[in-house]
Protein backbone atom coordinates (compact mmCIF):
# COMPACT_ATOMS: atom_id res chain seq x y z
CA UNK A 1 0.00 0.00 0.00
CA UNK A 2 2.77 1.99 0.51
CA UNK A 3 4.28 1.78 -2.79
CA UNK A 4 0.90 3.03 -4.26
CA UNK A 5 1.25 6.08 -1.73
CA UNK A 6 4.41 7.09 -3.23
CA UNK A 7 3.53 6.44 -6.75
CA UNK A 8 0.27 8.73 -6.46
CA UNK A 9 2.48 11.30 -5.19
CA UNK A 10 5.39 11.16 -7.83
CA UNK A 11 2.50 11.15 -10.48
CA UNK A 12 0.93 13.89 -8.64
CA UNK A 13 4.28 16.18 -8.68
CA UNK A 14 5.08 15.00 -12.00
CA UNK A 15 1.36 16.35 -13.57
CA UNK A 16 1.82 19.58 -11.77
CA UNK A 17 5.54 19.70 -13.46
CA UNK A 18 3.94 18.80 -16.98
CA UNK A 19 0.97 20.73 -16.63
CA UNK A 20 3.26 24.39 -15.57
CA UNK A 21 5.03 23.46 -19.00
CA UNK A 22 2.01 23.00 -21.46
CA UNK A 23 0.27 26.22 -19.55
CA UNK A 24 3.24 28.29 -20.15
CA UNK A 25 3.09 27.30 -24.17
CA UNK A 26 -0.16 27.73 -24.46
CA UNK A 27 0.35 31.11 -23.02
CA UNK A 28 2.31 32.08 -26.15
CA UNK A 29 -1.03 31.59 -28.11
CA UNK A 30 -3.66 32.91 -25.70
CA UNK A 31 -4.37 35.25 -23.09
CA UNK A 32 -4.16 34.07 -19.34
CA UNK A 33 -7.54 35.43 -19.19
CA UNK A 34 -9.32 33.24 -22.01
CA UNK A 35 -7.08 30.13 -20.84
CA UNK A 36 -8.57 30.58 -17.34
CA UNK A 37 -11.95 30.50 -18.88
CA UNK A 38 -11.64 27.57 -20.90
CA UNK A 39 -10.22 25.90 -18.00
CA UNK A 40 -13.19 26.87 -15.80
CA UNK A 41 -15.91 25.87 -18.47
CA UNK A 42 -13.96 22.67 -18.48
CA UNK A 43 -14.17 21.95 -15.06
CA UNK A 44 -17.62 23.20 -14.99
CA UNK A 45 -18.97 20.75 -17.88
CA UNK A 46 -17.08 18.05 -15.66
CA UNK A 47 -18.63 18.97 -12.22
CA UNK A 48 -22.20 18.89 -13.90
CA UNK A 49 -21.92 15.43 -15.08
CA UNK A 50 -20.31 14.26 -11.61
CA UNK A 51 -23.80 16.15 -9.74
CA UNK A 52 -26.17 13.98 -12.89
CA UNK A 53 -24.02 11.04 -12.07
CA UNK A 54 -23.71 11.02 -8.29
CA UNK A 55 -26.71 13.40 -7.75
CA UNK A 56 -27.16 16.34 -5.63
CA UNK A 57 -28.11 16.53 -2.38
CA UNK A 58 -29.86 20.12 -1.06
CA UNK A 59 -27.05 22.76 -0.72
CA UNK A 60 -28.00 25.62 1.18
CA UNK A 61 -27.77 29.45 0.48
CA UNK A 62 -24.85 30.23 2.83
CA UNK A 63 -22.87 27.23 1.40
CA UNK A 64 -24.07 28.63 -1.99
CA UNK A 65 -22.51 31.74 -1.22
CA UNK A 66 -19.53 30.05 0.37
CA UNK A 67 -18.53 28.55 -3.03
CA UNK A 68 -19.26 31.20 -5.25
CA UNK A 69 -16.81 33.60 -3.15
CA UNK A 70 -14.54 30.81 -2.98
CA UNK A 71 -14.81 30.95 -7.08
CA UNK A 72 -14.12 34.23 -7.54
CA UNK A 73 -11.19 34.50 -5.17
CA UNK A 74 -9.44 31.25 -5.80
CA UNK A 75 -10.32 30.33 -9.61
CA UNK A 76 -11.33 33.90 -11.77
CA UNK A 77 -8.27 35.85 -9.53
CA UNK A 78 -6.01 33.65 -8.46
CA UNK A 79 -5.64 30.98 -11.32
CA UNK A 80 -5.42 34.27 -14.00
CA UNK A 81 -2.84 35.25 -12.11
CA UNK A 82 -1.21 32.06 -12.05
CA UNK A 83 -0.92 31.92 -15.63
CA UNK A 84 0.01 35.52 -16.12
CA UNK A 85 3.17 34.67 -13.89
CA UNK A 86 3.70 31.36 -15.50
CA UNK A 87 4.02 33.74 -19.11
CA UNK A 88 5.99 36.39 -16.97
CA UNK A 89 8.45 34.21 -15.16
CA UNK A 90 8.22 30.64 -16.90
CA UNK A 91 7.26 27.43 -15.56
CA UNK A 92 10.73 27.25 -13.34
CA UNK A 93 10.16 29.96 -11.49
CA UNK A 94 6.42 30.05 -10.90
CA UNK A 95 6.81 26.59 -9.69
CA UNK A 96 9.25 27.28 -7.28
CA UNK A 97 7.16 30.60 -6.05
CA UNK A 98 3.93 27.96 -5.50
CA UNK A 99 6.39 25.80 -3.52
CA UNK A 100 7.61 28.28 -1.42
CA UNK A 101 4.19 28.99 -0.29
CA UNK A 102 4.15 26.67 2.66
CA UNK A 103 7.22 28.03 3.53
CA UNK A 104 6.01 31.44 3.80
CA UNK A 105 2.97 30.00 5.87
CA UNK A 106 4.77 28.29 8.68
CA UNK A 107 7.39 31.29 9.34
CA UNK A 108 4.29 33.67 9.17
CA UNK A 109 2.01 31.73 11.10
CA UNK A 110 5.29 32.12 13.84
CA UNK A 111 5.80 35.34 13.61
CA UNK A 112 2.06 36.72 13.57
CA UNK A 113 -0.30 33.76 15.47
CA UNK A 114 2.63 32.85 18.01
CA UNK A 115 2.80 29.45 16.36
CA UNK A 116 5.95 27.10 17.27
CA UNK A 117 6.32 24.63 14.52
CA UNK A 118 8.33 21.33 15.28
CA UNK A 119 12.01 20.76 14.78
CA UNK A 120 11.09 18.49 12.55
CA UNK A 121 9.03 21.31 10.29
CA UNK A 122 11.77 23.85 10.27
CA UNK A 123 13.91 21.30 9.36
CA UNK A 124 11.48 20.81 6.06
CA UNK A 125 11.29 24.95 6.02
CA UNK A 126 15.00 24.90 5.74
CA UNK A 127 15.21 22.18 3.33
CA UNK A 128 12.86 24.11 1.06
CA UNK A 129 14.68 26.95 1.47
CA UNK A 130 17.72 25.74 0.26
CA UNK A 131 15.98 24.23 -2.90
CA UNK A 132 14.49 27.25 -3.86
CA UNK A 133 17.90 29.02 -3.28
CA UNK A 134 19.78 26.03 -5.32
CA UNK A 135 17.31 26.84 -8.54
CA UNK A 136 17.63 30.62 -8.21
CA UNK A 137 21.55 30.62 -8.33
CA UNK A 138 21.23 27.62 -10.73
CA UNK A 139 19.49 30.05 -13.07
CA UNK A 140 22.01 33.26 -13.00
CA UNK A 141 24.70 33.91 -15.25
CA UNK A 142 28.18 32.75 -13.99
CA UNK A 143 30.93 35.24 -13.96
CA UNK A 144 33.30 34.95 -17.30
CA UNK A 145 30.34 32.92 -19.39
CA UNK A 146 29.58 34.03 -22.64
Amino acid sequence: MRALGVAAALTSAASWALTAVLWRRLGDEISPYAMNLAKGLIGGAYLALALVLVGAGRVDARACLALALSGVFGIALGDTWYFKCLVSLGPRLATLIGALGPVATAVLAALLLGERPSPVAWLGVAAASAGAAWVVLDGLPRAGAP
